[in-house]
């Protein structure tokens, strides 16, 4: 049997609960695919499940590339916190990432703070 190693830039992400109602998502590799968005929609649906005004920091500073279906996925997981009355925040993205929010006009949907630690500081309503 073969065990196939994933390639060093495969798209993952991990969910961290620093405080009651925040979450931060750290991204990392290339978001390129439906698949992946949807496991990482799931996952984010599931964090969210009975929380009420859920704030979602995507650390975005291991993330290498994200092409459109990466957009939509992170759209979906705007549109996800904001129907549950929280929002949606991007921290660390590189010079690619953030020339590509510009060109898109997403930089004015996505809510943008210097670091992790800053927003983990913010206080919830």
């Amino acid at each position: 049997m073969i065990d196939l190693i994933p390639p060093a830039n495969a798209f993952k992400f991990d969910v961290q609960t620093p405080k009651p109602g925040k979450f931060l998502v750290h991204l990392q590799g290339r978001l390129l695919d439906k698949t992946n968005g949807m496991k990482l929609y799931d996952n984010l649906i599931l964090a969210l499940n009975n929380e009420k005004k859920p704030q979602v920091l995507l650390n975005l500073q291991n993330l290498e590339y994200l092409n459109s279906e990466g957009l939509n996925t992170l759209i979906r997981c705007l549109s996800l916190s904001r129907k549950k009355g929280g929002d949606l925040w991007i921290t660390q993205a590189n010079q690619s990432l953030n020339s590509l929010f510009l060109s898109t006009r997403l930089s004015d949907l996505f809510l943008t703070i210097d670091s992790p630690q800053t927003w983990i500081e913010l206080p919830q309503d």
